[in-house]
């Protein structure tokens, strides 16, 4: 019998091979493998060597419907914003994934196609870009339209309370940014959530028990400084805590990601 070729640690696509995985009932050799997503299969090692397996399933839709796209749209403004639209709502390593993928904003399935987003939308007037009507619906057609700067600024997520100073949901005025992303955190440290378990549980990245309590949460990090901000780790490799978090926007957290990752080279 041949030895086995060692896979665990590399990448296939979306898939990062966690380990060996034994014979499937049909007496193929895999590997327990862990998608992008957060979920983890098992997967025959010749479908991983040959690319015929990239990811759980999660990116398939939109893979397919770009390798359809014509050509003759692929250096588009359109089908640039499509791209970004999906790339935000289903790839966790976009910037601006929290304010999107990250906080449920999902792409509805239809518009997985570039083709069928397009007949829908048609192209983009000059100085306008995609907007969401409600800023807690998902992308899709009866929710969306084409916006300028100042009409997607009078219909943002967030509004301050010249009273509290803290930006809430003007159709949800109970439930302030603030307190979604006291939620948002606790639920992504949850064992129970399989998406990001990878990222987050089983990287030991916990809460401080201070705050368990939203109002002891709210007390240490203040009202967040302006709309769109997001809670961020400082150290990525640290849990939740007032020494270790601050509001910051997209590109910063995006700048702290990599300074982190040139990091850790460096020890």
């Amino acid at each position: 019998m041949s030895a086995r070729i060692e896979l665990t640690g590399q990448r296939f696509g979306a898939w990062t091979v966690m380990r060996y995985g034994g014979m499937n009932a049909t007496r193929q050799t895999g590997w327990t493998c862990r998608c992008e997503c957060g979920v983890e299969r098992f997967v025959v090692a010749q479908a991983l060597r040959e690319g015929l397996s990239k990811s759980c399933g999660c990116q398939k839709s939109a893979m397919i419907a770009e390798a359809r796209t014509k050509h003759g749209y692929s250096k588009t403004r359109a089908y640039q914003v499509w791209s970004d639209m999906i790339r935000r709502c289903t790839n966790p390593k976009a910037a601006n994934w929290d304010s999107y993928g990250g906080r449920g904003i999902k792409v509805c399935d239809e518009w997985l196609s570039f083709d069928v987003w397009h007949s829908h939308m048609g192209d983009p007037p000059l100085n306008m870009s995609i907007e969401r009507i409600d800023n807690d619906g998902n992308y899709e057609r009866l929710n969306c339209k084409w916006a300028t700067v100042g009409e997607q600024n009078s219909n943002m997520r967030s509004r301050k309370d010249p009273v509290t100073g803290l930006y809430f949901n003007p159709n949800r005025p109970h439930i302030t940014p603030e307190y979604r992303a006291w939620v948002s955190m606790r639920s992504r440290v949850s064992k129970k959530n399989k998406r990001v378990s990878a990222l987050y549980a089983e990287r030991n990245i916990t809460i401080c028990p201070e705050w368990s309590s939203f109002e002891q949460f709210l007390a240490d990090m203040g009202p967040i400084p302006h709309p769109g901000w997001t809670l961020d780790r400082i150290d990525n490799d640290r849990g939740y805590a007032k020494d270790n978090c601050r509001w910051a926007d997209c590109q910063v957290q995006s700048q702290n990601r990599r300074q982190n990752q040139r990091n850790k080279r460096a020890a």
